[in-house]
């Protein structure tokens, strides 16, 4: 997995990978069913667990239909290791959730520096 899409880091990569707005929904919600997951997996186990799960298949069909590419889940890590692989689908999973919360975090600083005043002075004449 290429970490700079033109040194732009990760975050860069990742939404280059991810530009259809149909597949960037539905990364959303996977990754807000698998943090759904996460946290009743402590409450109730075999339901977390099967949430976790379900975010997988959504996030893939929004590449394999929407994007027309493969997940960078399924790309070979650097060094063909198994705790190499395992690392990089690791950060792979990590990293979309963060993508998730810094695209929520712009939505929501564009809301907040968005103003609708309402009528002006000059609009009552």
């Amino acid at each position: 997995m290429a970490q700079d899409s033109e040194s732009g880091g990760f975050l860069a990569y990742y939404e280059n990978a991810h530009r259809d707005p149909l597949n960037r929904w539905m990364h959303h919600a996977a990754h807000s069913l698998a943090l759904i997951g996460i946290v009743i997996l402590f409450y109730k186990p075999w339901l977390g667990v099967i949430l976790a799960l379900l975010a997988f298949p959504i996030s893939w069909t929004g590449h394999y239909v929407f994007e027309a590419n493969t997940p960078a889940f399924f790309e070979a890590p650097s060094r063909r290791t198994v705790g190499a692989s395992a690392a990089k689908k690791i950060q792979v999973a990590l990293g979309g959730v963060v993508w998730s919360a810094v695209c929520l975090w712009r939505a929501c600083q564009r809301a907040l520096h968005t103003t609708d005043a309402g009528p002006t002075e000059g609009d009552r004449e």
